[in-house]
């Protein structure tokens, strides 16, 4: 009975012992697992991306002046959120004797170190004042535009230095325009274009009385 009893004791004292142990393990434990959870990455949640504004309507073609040397300024207000391209254009002036568009080109007039030049006539006229950039003369380059910017294109005609005084008037580019799609894939050159295409009339000044 007495070896009983010590058995009894001993089992008793180790339990006693392992309870003691885990109560001192325990605020260690629960220390660590609140400075894991502190530490840990926070959950990524994706956002969503934004579809591309192609459309047409934030993107304008003004007239703006004209300049000596037989040009007509434009500025192209482009205020898509992706880049677009120009690629093209077509023009129409009522006919006017000896006027003949001759060269298209963009950031600064032609001739200057800046200009970068779209279209050559090459020596084509087009029909009754008519000229589209993929039917006559030579298209050398699409340009791409940045996002959210502007940028002054210039047409330069041969037979008149001074277009107001030979009877053109701002008006009379109100079927002028551009082929500007949105680029939404490839790099460099214009190329990658694709999707939406539009040609954009120049808004002209309202005549005055």
């Amino acid at each position: 009975m007495a070896v009983h009893n010590r058995q009894v004791i001993r089992w008793l004292a180790a339990l006693l012992l392992t309870a003691f142990a885990w109560a001192a393990l325990l605020p260690t434990m629960a220390q660590e697992a609140t400075e894991d959870a502190a530490t840990a990455s926070p959950t990524h949640t994706p956002t969503a991306t934004a579809t591309p504004d192609c459309s047409a309507r934030p993107t304008r073609l003004e007239f703006v002046e004209f300049r000596e040397g037989g040009l007509a300024v434009f500025e192209l207000r482009h205020n898509r959120t992706i880049e677009s391209v120009i690629t093209g254009f077509n023009h129409q002036l009522p006919p006017i004797p000896g006027l003949t568009l001759v060269e298209v080109a963009i950031i600064a007039p032609p001739g200057d170190d800046d200009s970068v030049t779209l279209w050559l006539s090459n020596g084509e006229r087009g029909n009754d004042g008519r000229v589209n950039s993929r039917r006559v003369g030579e298209w050398l380059s699409n340009y791409r535009v940045a996002p959210r910017s502007s940028i002054l294109i210039f047409f330069r005609f041969e037979g008149a230095s001074d277009l107001l005084g030979a009877g053109v008037r701002p008006r009379d580019f109100a079927n002028t325009g551009l082929y500007v799609p949105c680029a939404l894939g490839g790099s460099g050159g214009g190329g990658g274009s694709e999707g939406f295409t539009v040609v954009m009339n120049v808004i002209t000044p309202t005549p005055t009385a």
